[in-house]
């Protein structure tokens, strides 16, 4: 199985931090969020390849970042955008980075400005015993933090029956954050869903969208954790995820 994580957005919400730092490049506990999820992700034993997708502005970053890991097995693309408006969005480059960098079976994928605390092996089992598309989800009583998340109905196999992204009125305590397990067959889709909203630029950002509409096409299940994710969206939650590792 291959990795992608999706490291091209501009984290505008972060203040003035992000115009000399990438998000996924901040560091938390001593090292990148990013080498938090790449640690992760090779610790399974699984993951034949990791491709990273960041955009031109940050691309010499990114770049410095993986000769530090001094591997063979991670590959950095770059979209091309240069600022917040001219960005592609969370699922275009989704798109693009399966066209460079085509997969050859399922794909995991993360959003690089998350950190997750349960061993992913434990979710590439999950996937492989359902043979489905396959996301994560954390059952949360906040409505405020279901409000900024995709938000997952599930039946009693664990399937998706419903799925809105950043709902207002959430319809389910179940959160599911960018961390999904694409078939080859699902990812061939992105280019009709793509299309099917024309120039959208909500529903080509937010990945949750694209797992909305797959859900009525295809099985997607989810498998249910309860161990802490820190999704680090603004300077407030990027706060916390400190204060957490650091025992505070």
């Amino acid at each position: 199985m291959n990795a992608l994580i999706l490291a091209a957005g501009y984290g505008r919400r972060m203040g003035g931090i992000t115009r000399v730092t990438a998000k996924p490049l901040l560091p938390v506990n001593g090292k990148p969020v990013i080498q938090h999820l790449a640690e992760q992700l090779f610790a399974t034993g699984a993951i034949r390849r990791l491709t990273v997708i960041t955009n031109a502005f940050y691309h010499a970053q990114f770049e410095s970042w993986i000769a530090s890991l001094n591997r063979n097995d991670t590959v950095l693309l770059n979209d091309g955008s240069t600022d917040n408006d001219n960005r592609l969005g969370a699922i275009a480059d989704l798109k693009l980075a399966t066209e460079l960098d085509p997969p050859q079976g399922p794909l995991l994928v993360m959003a690089g400005d998350n950190i997750y605390t349960f061993p992913l092996a434990r979710f590439i089992a999950f996937q492989q015993g359902k043979g489905t598309d396959c996301v994560v989800a954390r059952h949360l009583t906040d409505i405020e933090k279901l409000r900024k998340t995709g938000v997952a109905s599930l039946d009693e196999n664990g399937r998706i029956v419903d799925f809105e992204e950043k709902p207002e009125n959430p319809k389910s305590e179940y959160g599911v954050p960018c961390m999904y397990i694409l078939t080859e067959a699902s990812l061939s889709l992105i280019g009709e869903y793509l299309e099917s909203f024309g120039n959208d630029r909500a529903r080509s950002d937010a990945p949750g969208h694209f797992i909305a509409w797959l859900c009525r096409r295809v099985p997607v299940h989810a498998m249910r954790f309860d161990e802490p994710v820190h999704c680090i969206g603004d300077k407030e939650s990027y706060e916390r995820a400190q204060r957490a590792f650091r025992g505070a």
